[in-house]
């Protein structure tokens, strides 16, 4: 930092500015931004300054209130997609939609790393590239398999769900993308369903086409259940010695949650025309007269435990149980779930 305050001063022997790039600059210490501190509120004229971090929250509210502030987000598939096609286009590169797509998908937003993706395909494919070598080279699942497999999960298919497992095995694909590629599709069923306009905007056109052409959305609720269980398991996975048999154990468990069912998804069901809920059938039923207690007994009277009051709970515990059995949503219950109650008491 000395020495970059000492260089400052001197005018640029060529061009009109001199520009210093600081990356990372949240790594700097309190007493190197010190430092920088006196050349940020009087900077010469020919100085440029430009700072670099993904976490500006570390920054010192000095530095901050003497900079411009520039948030760079991330860029969306489409337009990666399309650049990555002016490129092809322009080296001559023969390369699948389908492959652009993929590409663009595993950058994350980063154009860097998806044109630092294609370099390495055409090194390894040459100048006619297919969806194939994009799967083959980054151990991915591809979008086809993904699907099917989500399918097969959201089914509760345990059996179809392991085969796909053990497709995937037998390309060599890479446990923890297959699983990443898992969470993503869950996650653009779910912003397919909150947020259609947006969805498109981030996926594009063909890719929400895609989602939609697999038939009715899931249950919210149960999308949300297999994102936290993936999210939840991706450190074990990640340092597991057996990814492969970790990734099934995961799938597996993903599986269940077909069977788990929310207390909001049962009232959904109870909810059927001419019955009532349980609550609102007690809400409606008319409020037992009070009924007041008998006058108790000499203490010294042998028969005050057989008194006409101790059969009382017989007669009202039986009339509990046929309030019970005779409750709309209690029947209602019992046959949306094809179920018997053996011991109502």
């Amino acid at each position: 930092m000395k020495d970059l305050r000492d260089s400052v001063p001197y005018a640029p022997a060529r061009g009109k500015f001199k520009i210093y790039i600081i990356d990372e600059v949240h790594m700097l210490t309190g007493e190197a931004f010190n430092a920088l501190l006196k050349t940020l509120e009087e900077p010469p004229a020919h100085v440029k300054f430009i700072f670099a971090t993904t976490e500006v929250q570390k920054l010192p509210a000095t530095i901050l209130s003497r900079c411009q502030r520039f948030d760079l987000r991330r860029i969306p598939d489409p337009v990666v997609a399309a650049h990555l096609r002016k490129i092809a286009d322009a080296e001559k590169i023969k390369i699948t939609d389908e492959a652009l797509v993929l590409i663009a998908r595993q950058a994350e937003g980063g154009l860097r790393d998806a044109e630092s993706a294609l370099e390495q395909l055409v090194s390894f494919a040459g100048k006619s590239i297919t969806l194939d070598h994009v799967l083959e080279v980054f151990g991915l699942a591809g979008p086809i398999e993904t699907r099917a497999l989500a399918s097969a999960i959201l089914a509760g298919d345990s059996e179809g769900a392991l085969a796909k497992i053990h497709e995937f095995k037998a390309r060599h694909r890479d446990p923890l993308r297959v699983a990443h590629d898992l969470a993503r599709h869950f996650r653009n069923l779910l912003l397919l369903q909150i947020t259609p306009a947006e969805a498109e905007a981030e996926l594009g056109k063909a890719e929400k086409q895609a989602l939609q052409s697999l038939g009715d959305p899931p249950d919210k609720a149960h999308l949300l259940s297999l994102l936290e269980q993936l999210l939840e398991s991706e450190g074990q996975l990640r340092y597991s010695l057996a990814k492969d048999v970790a990734l099934e154990i995961l799938v597996l468990r993903l599986c269940e949650q077909r069977e788990r069912v929310s207390l909001e998804t049962i009232l959904k069901k109870l909810a059927v025309p001419g019955s009532e809920t349980r609550a609102e059938a007690a809400a409606s039923r008319p409020a037992p007269a009070a009924v007041s207690a008998p006058a108790p007994k000499p203490m010294a009277a042998p028969s005050a435990a057989k008194t006409p009051f101790a059969k009382a709970p017989a007669s009202s515990t039986a009339s509990s149980k046929e309030t019970f059995l005779n409750d709309p949503a209690i029947k209602a219950a019992l046959k949306e779930f094809d179920a018997r109650i053996v011991d109502p008491g």
